[in-house]
């Protein structure tokens, strides 16, 4: 199987303020994944190809591990489903976004199905396909596809080695729940809670020297959510979700492209507020790159600190990056110890 026709129908990244997975396209705003990847979150992202948006839980069954995110913006291709039930020995596919990959495509073949198997803080799942298939932390959610890029089922779980079991919820166990949903109009319950990440939100993850209103804490954490996963796929140079978290400004992206060719360490957010109803987030952090490949004050540099003052814009229901640039009088950039220097 060919990655550019692996699967009949966009898939998704998925990442939320308690983890992160894949998903497929399975309506018009609709995307479906594993009801572990998005129960608890405080937060929910969906990035599709150069753009995100915020997404809401529609309907989820916790005793099949399914959920369906309804997003604020129309999506690509909708996934078409296999008219036939998996058998032992069809080829198939598993397409998701795994950490530090990207998207890619993992092939295997179906090993058994009707297996049951018990997931820690899902419970006894039933009635699965069991596929010879590896895949990594990301996948979970990922859409499962024949020969011919047609959706078997939805990857539930996935553990690193390849040749590995992994187990996907079929067609079968989806078709009646997903009619029900696609026709829902309000968001279900997913016991939101608040969780740490390196950028916000929650209580214990802001410095205790920065204070943010309550009157826009809401803002400036959705704010710092896109921080994170900016700052994420700057780590896995995931240049397709680096600008999807992003206003299409020429600037920021070739700032944020820059990145790209730099290690980035020590990410701390150092202030934050709001300014015309609109968040804004300071974020100092230090990089390291080969000589000549610094800043363009300093290219010779192999170790930078930056303070970088964020702004935001509201697009697709969420706050996207406006433009990133000096905090006020402050340097943008100084020069770090490094051995090389």
């Amino acid at each position: 199987m060919d990655d550019d026709d692996v699967v009949d129908g966009d898939v998704d990244e998925i990442s939320c303020l308690s983890g992160g997975g894949s998903g497929v396209v399975v309506g018009k705003r609709e995307v479906l994944t594993a009801a572990h990847v998005v129960d608890h979150a405080a937060s929910i992202r969906v990035t599709v190809g150069t753009e995100s948006a915020a997404g809401t839980v529609v309907g989820m069954d916790r005793s099949k591990d399914i959920a369906l995110i309804r997003v604020a913006s129309t999506l690509g291709s909708i996934a078409e489903p296999a008219s036939h039930p998996s058998t032992p020995g069809d080829p198939i596919a598993v397409v998701g976004f795994a950490g530090g990959e990207g998207f890619a495509s993992k092939n295997g073949v179906v090993r058994a199905v009707d297996r049951s198997i018990e997931v820690a803080g899902v419970g006894k799942l039933h009635n699965l396909v069991e596929l010879q298939s590896s895949a990594a932390q990301g996948d979970s959610g990922a859409p499962v596809v024949d020969a011919s890029g047609k959706l078997v089922g939805i990857l539930q779980s996935g553990a690193n080695g390849s040749g590995s079991s992994q187990f996907a919820i079929p067609m079968a166990s989806l078709e009646t729940p997903l009619e029900e949903w696609l026709g829902r109009h309000k968001p279900t319950d997913v016991d939101a809670r608040s969780c740490p990440t390196p950028m916000g939100p929650g209580d214990t993850a802001w410095p205790s020297d920065v204070t943010v209103p309550r009157a826009v804490a809401t803002a400036v954490d959705e704010a710092a959510f896109t921080l994170s996963v900016l700052f994420q796929a700057l780590a896995d140079a995931d240049e397709p979700t680096v600008i999807a978290q992003q206003v299409d400004s020429s600037d920021t992206r070739a700032f944020h492209h820059s990145m790209l060719k730099r290690t980035v360490e020590q990410v701390d957010v150092s202030d934050a507020g709001e300014l015309r109803h609109s968040p804004w987030i300071v974020v100092e952090f230090t990089t390291q790159q080969g000589r000549g490949d610094g800043p363009s004050t300093h290219p010779e540099q192999t170790c930078t600190e930056w303070r970088v003052r964020y702004s935001f814009r509201a697009v697709r229901g969420t706050w996207l990056i406006d433009n990133a640039g000096p905090d006020g009088s402050r340097p943008l950039v100084r020069t770090c110890s490094s051995p090389d220097d």
